[in-house]
C-alpha cells in the first residue's frame, strides 16, 4: 500500500494513454447537475485515454435525470444509460455499472461534479503498477459536519479493518477490471467502498492512494444524510465481526475418546469440589458475610420469606433468592457458618460445571477442559466461591444465561426455543438474586450477537418478548408483594440502590481503571496468559482469524461488556466482575488449545508458552517464599510455620530454576498446574481462613460464645452492627447501641446484673467505661482488630476470667495470644 501525493504543479499535459476505460457514475435525482457531469467526463477522458465509455446508472430517479442522459447519449454514443427498477442504493448502482463495463480499466465517480476529472490521469498511470488506485481528497470543500463524519468513519474503518486507505469513501477510484470482478460489492448502500477494499486486502491486491483536488458541489443537494451513518454502521460492524470471528476451522476431536473426556471432566469437577468445599468452618468475615448470614438466620427463624430483615429491620438492598437458599440451608443443617457458605460453594461449583458442559458445545472438549481447569485454579474465582456474597450465585445465572442463549442461536435447527427459554429462566433467577444488573449483563451481549450475526430469529420481537415475559413472570410476584408490604421498597431499591448508586458512587467510589489491577490479581496465577490472549483475539492475520469463530467473538464481547459496564459505574467492588470469569476462562482455554493443547498427543510446540509457564512457575515459587514473611508480620503465621513454609517454596523455586530450560513444553505446563494448585489451596485454605480468624468478632467454637449464648446473658453491640454476633449466638435479642445515646446504654446496663458489650474498634473503651452508671464496672474479656468485648456488672472478677478453663477447640497456631485475648476469635 502506497500513498502518492500530487499537487497542482505536477498536473501537466500529456498525450492520451492507449487503454480502454469505463467511468461509472451512479445518479439519483441529479437533474440539476447531470449534464455538467457528463460533459466534464467526456472532455476529460478524451484527453486522457484513447477509448472510453461513460455509464450513467439511474438509481430509480423520480426527476428528469434519465431523460437528460438519454438526450445526451443520443448525441454521443460513448455515453450510455442503465436503469435500476427502483431506488436500490449507491452500492447496488455501482455494482450494476461495474458488471456492465467491458474495458481494461474501470473507474467511478459521483454525479455532483466535486472532482476535477483531469486528476484521473495520475490514477490511470498508476494502474499499470497497482490493481486498485484510490483518490483522497485534498482540501476538502464539504461542510464541517460532513468532514467530521467522514473522519470518524475513516478512523473506525482503519481501526477495525486495518484499512490502508486514508479516504475510503472518496468517489474517484480506478480498478483493473480483471480484479474488479472478484471484489464486487454486495452492500447496497454507502458501505460498498469499504467492502470492496476489504475484499481487495483479503485477496492481497496491490493498493495505492493518490491526492486529488476537491471542490464544492456544482448544483443540487447531497444525497448523503446523517441518517445514513447508522445504516452504514449497520453494514460495517456485522461485516467486520463476520470477517474477524467467523473463520475458525472445525474443532478436531477425533483423538479424544468419550470415556477420557468424561473422566477428565469429572476429575476437574472433583478437584473443584475439594477446593471449594473443604474447611468451611472459619469465622464469618464482617461486614458482608456477617450481614448476609444474619439475614438468612432471621428469615429461617421468623419464617418471613417475603421481606429480608437484618436486626429485625427490612433490608431492601437485594432481592431474596440468595437469602432463600441460605435460609433453606440453615433449616436443613442449623445456623453454622459452613451451612450458609454452601450457597456460594455450590454456585461456584455449578459455574465450573456449566463452563465445561457449555464449553464443549461451543469450543470443543479440549478447550472446555482447559477452561474448567483454569477456572478451578483461579484464586479470585475460588475465593469468591468460599465467601458468603451474592456474586457467585449471580455469576452462575449470568453464565448459564449467556452460554445457553448463544447455544440456542447456533442450534442445528434454525432456533432452539428450549435452550432460549432456559437462558431466560437463568436470567430471571439472576434478577431475583441481584436485581436488574443481571439483565444488563445478559441481554446486551446476546442482542449484539444476534445483530452482528444477522440471526433473524434473534432479532425477532417474539423471541425477545418471550424472554422478557419469562423474566417478568418469575420476578413480578415477589416484587409486587414486597412493594405492597414495604411501600418504600420500589423507590429505594430501583432508584437509590441501583441507578443513583451507579451514577453517584455513593458506595465504594473508585476510578475508571480500578478493575485493571483487580483483573490481574483475581486471575492469579493465570494472569500472565491475559497478555498474549489480547493479541490472539485482536490479530488480523489470516492464521489467527482461522482460529476464532463467532462463539469466541461472543465470549470476548461478553467479557468486554461486563468490564466496561462496571468500569462506568461510579461505585465499584472487586467481586462485581466475577460474572465475566467463566467466559474469560473459555477464551484462555481456547487460546491454549489453538496454540497446541497440552492434552493432545502432539508436541506442545509453542516455545513462548513453554518459556512463560517455566518463568511463571519460578515466579510463583518466589511469591510463595515471600508470602510467609508477610503473613508473619500480619500475625497470621507463627515464626516456625513461616520459616518452614518459606523453605518449602524456596526449594521448589530452586528446583524449577535448575531444570526449567530442560523441561519439555508439556512437562512445563503440568508443573505450572501443580504450582497453581498449591497457590490456590494456599490462598483459599490457609491465608483466607487465617485472616478471617484474626478479624472475627465471635466464633461459635469459642468458650466465650457459649457464655454469650446463655439465655440470661444480655448482649449489645456498640457503634456497629455485626451480623455474625446474633448469627453465632443464634439469638434475636442482641441490642444495637450508639455511644451518643447515654440513656439507652444506661438502661441496657441496668437491665441485668451482668451484661456484655461488643464495642467497635473505633470507640475509645476508656471513655465508654466512664459513661457507665455508678456502681457498674467493665472488664475486657476479649479484644482484637475488630473491637473489644467488655463484661459489665456490679463487680467483674477479672482473675476468674483469666483462670477460666481453655476453649475445647485448639487455638490456631497463627495467634500467639492468651485465651482471654483470643476470645474475639
Amino acid at each position: 500500500m502506497l500513498s502518492v501525493p500530487v499537487d497542482g504543479a505536477q498536473r501537466g499535459v500529456s498525450s492520451p494513454k492507449d487503454v480502454s476505460f469505463t467511468l461509472v457514475i451512479p445518479a439519483y435525482n441529479e437533474a440539476d447537475v447531470i449534464t455538467q457531469a457528463m460533459t466534464e467526463a467526456v472532455e476529460s477522458l478524451q484527453r486522457l485515454v484513447t477509448r472510453f465509455e461513460v455509464i450513467i446508472v439511474d438509481d430509480g430517479c423520480s426527476d428528469e435525470t434519465p431523460q437528460i442522459v438519454e438526450q445526451f447519449a443520443a448525441q454521443d454514443s460513448r455515453v450510455r444509460l442503465l436503469r435500476q427498477p427502483r431506488n436500490m442504493g449507491y452500492g447496488a448502482a455501482l455494482r450494476r455499472g461495474f458488471e456492465a463495463a467491458t474495458t481494461e480499466l474501470v473507474a467511478f465517480t459521483d454525479a455532483d461534479c466535486q472532482f476535477h476529472l483531469d486528476d484521473l490521469r495520475y490514477l490511470i498511470e498508476l494502474a499499470d503498477q497497482f490493481d486498485v488506485v484510490s483518490g483522497y481528497r485534498i482540501d476538502r470543500k464539504d461542510s464541517s459536519l460532513r468532514r467530521f463524519c467522514s473522519w470518524g468513519y475513516n478512523t473506525l474503518v482503519q481501526i477495525l479493518m486495518g484499512s490502508p486507505i486514508r479516504d475510503i469513501d472518496c468517489a474517484l477510484k480506478v480498478f483493473r477490471r480483471d480484479v474488479l470482478v472478484n471484489i464486487l460489492p454486495n452492500a447496497t448502500g454507502f458501505f460498498a467502498n469499504t467492502e470492496m477494499f476489504s475484499k481487495a486486502r483479503e485477496q492481497g491486491l496491490n493498493i495505492v492512494d493518490v491526492g486529488v483536488r476537491h471542490r464544492a458541489r456544482a448544483a443540487g443537494h447531497s444525497k448523503v444524510k446523517l441518517t445514513d451513518v447508522p445504516h452504514t454502521l449497520d453494514s460495517l460492524l456485522p461485516y467486520w465481526w463476520k470477517m474477524h470471528f467467523a473463520g475458525a476451522r472445525p474443532t478436531r476431536e477425533s483423538d479424544v475418546s468419550p470415556l477420557w473426556t468424561w473422566m477428565a471432566g469429572v476429575g476437574v469437577l472433583l478437584l473443584a469440589a475439594l477446593i471449594l468445599g473443604a474447611n468451611l468452618t472459619y469465622p464469618l468475615i464482617e461486614p458482608d458475610e456477617g450481614r448476609y448470614a444474619e439475614i438468612m438466620r432471621e428469615m429461617a427463624s421468623t419464617g418471613d420469606w417475603l421481606v429480608p430483615r437484618l436486626h429485625h429491620q427490612p433490608y431492601l438492598d437485594k432481592p431474596p433468592l440468595f437469602y432463600w437458599l441460605g435460609a433453606a440451608s440453615i433449616k436443613l443443617f442449623g445456623p453454622h457458618d459452613w451451612a450458609v457458605r454452601l450457597v456460594p460453594v455450590l454456585s461456584a461449583w455449578l459455574t465450573i460445571a456449566a463452563t465445561f458442559l457449555f464449553g464443549r458445545k461451543m469450543l470443543g472438549t479440549k478447550s472446555a477442559l482447559l477452561a474448567s481447569m483454569v477456572l478451578t485454579l483461579s484464586i479470585g474465582f475460588m475465593l469468591c466461591g468460599r465467601y458468603l456474597i451474592l456474586d457467585s450465585l449471580l455469576s452462575l445465572f449470568v453464565t448459564t444465561a449467556l452460554f445457553s442463549g448463544v447455544v440456542a442461536s447456533f442450534s442445528t435447527k434454525d432456533w432452539s426455543w428450549r435452550m432460549w427459554f432456559f437462558s431466560a429462566i437463568c436470567c430471571a433467577l439472576g434478577v431475583l438474586t441481584k436485581g436488574p444488573v443481571a439483565v444488563v449483563l445478559v441481554v446486551p451481549p446476546l442482542f449484539a450477537h444476534c445483530w452482528l450475526r444477522r440471526i433473524d430469529q434473534g432479532m425477532n420481537w417474539k423471541a425477545w418478548a418471550s424472554y422478557a415475559g419469562v423474566i417478568m413472570l418469575a420476578n413480578l410476584p415477589w416484587y409486587i408483594a414486597i412493594a405492597t408490604s414495604v411501600p418504600e421498597f420500589s423507590g429505594y431499591f430501583f432508584w437509590e440502590h441501583n441507578v443513583a448508586r451507579f451514577l453517584s458512587g455513593s458506595n465504594h467510589p473508585a476510578p475508571a481503571w480500578f478493575y485493571a489491577p483487580i483483573l490481574l490479581l483475581g486471575w492469579m496465577p493465570w494472569c500472565g496468559l491475559l497478555f498474549p490472549l489480547v493479541p490472539f483475539l485482536a490479530s488480523r492475520s489470516p492464521k489467527r482469524r482461522e482460529q476464532r469463530n463467532a462463539k469466541v467473538g461472543f465470549l470476548a464481547m461478553s467479557v468486554v461488556w461486563c468490564l466496561f459496564f462496571f468500569s462506568l459505574s461510579s461505585g465499584k467492588l472487586p467481586t462485581y466482575i466475577i460474572p465475566c470469569f467463566p467466559a474469560l476462562a473459555l477464551l484462555i482455554g481456547h487460546y491454549l488449545q489453538s496454540t497446541k493443547s497440552p492434552f493432545t498427543a502432539e508436541t506442545f510446540q509453542l516455545e513462548k508458552l513453554q518459556e512463560l509457564f517455566s518463568k511463571a512457575s519460578v515466579g510463583m515459587c518466589l511469591a510463595g517464599f515471600i508470602l510467609p514473611y508477610v503473613l508473619w508480620r500480619m500475625h497470621l503465621e507463627s515464626t516456625s510455620f513461616a520459616i518452614t513454609h518459606a523453605v518449602v517454596w524456596a526449594m521448589c523455586g530452586l528446583v524449577f530454576l535448575a531444570v526449567r530450560t530442560r523441561l519439555t513444553p508439556k512437562v512445563a505446563w503440568w508443573a505450572y498446574c501443580v504450582v497453581a494448585l498449591a497457590t490456590t489451596v494456599e490462598a483459599t485454605h490457609h491465608v483466607f481462613p487465617e485472616w478471617a480468624d484474626r478479624n472475627a468478632i465471635v466464633h461459635e467454637e469459642t468458650q466465650l460464645a457459649e457464655t454469650l449464648n446463655a439465655p440470661t446473658t444480655k448482649v449489645a453491640c456498640v457503634e456497629h452492627s455485626p451480623g455474625s454476633v446474633p448469627f453465632y449466638l443464634d439469638r434475636d435479642d442482641v441490642v444495637l447501641l450508639e455511644i451518643s445515646n447515654a440513656k439507652a446504654l444506661e438502661d441496657f446496663v441496668n437491665s441485668s446484673d451482668e451484661s456484655y458489650l461488643i464495642v467497635d474498634e473505633k470507640v475509645d473503651v476508656a471513655s465508654l467505661e466512664g459513661t457507665l452508671p455508678k456502681g457498674r464496672s467493665a472488664a475486657t474479656v476479649g479484644e482484637g482488630p475488630r473491637g473489644t468485648i467488655l463484661r459489665v456488672g456490679h463487680e467483674v472478677p477479672v482473675e476468674s476470667v483469666q483462670q477460666s478453663p481453655p476453649s475445647p477447640v485448639k487455638p490456631r497456631v497463627a495467634m500467639e495470644k492468651t485465651d482471654s485475648q483470643a476470645s474475639l476469635r
